[in-house]
């Protein structure tokens, strides 16, 4: 069982705290920005995750359910330094929104829709 604090804040509050404890969160924990499409608006959330894989990774399954299917690992290092940036395979073709999150994070440079995770390397095996 995971042991979750769930804290009060505007996304705006979230976006920045995970920018200024960018390296402390990295060390424990994935990113996890959230773009989802509920039919009548995308609604943008920021989450937390810790690896539950027995050797201290994430699992595949893990990663799957938090894009929401398949993963793709995109080749963007220079915005994330030390990390991977995973994104649903088939974000495009399932008409999944522009993850805004994402792109404020990375200073306008990635432009990816869907969930996407950004996850220290040393959590993929």
């Amino acid at each position: 069982m995971t042991n979750t604090k769930k804290v009060e804040m505007t996304l705006e509050e979230q976006l920045e705290y995970v920018k200024q404890n960018w390296k402390k969160i990295t060390k424990t924990h994935a990113v996890v920005l959230k773009a989802e499409d509920d039919g009548y608006k995308t609604n943008y959330s920021i989450e937390l995750i810790v690896p539950e894989g027995k050797d201290g990774c994430f699992t595949l399954e893990q990663l799957q359910k938090a894009v929401g299917g398949l993963i793709e690992f995109v080749g963007y290092q220079t915005s994330f330094k030390g990390c991977c940036v995973i994104a649903n395979e088939e974000g495009l073709t399932l008409n999944q929104p522009v993850n805004v999150l994402l792109w404020l994070m990375s200073k306008n440079q990635l432009m990816l829709v869907g969930n996407v995770i950004i996850v220290n390397e040393k959590f993929i095996r």
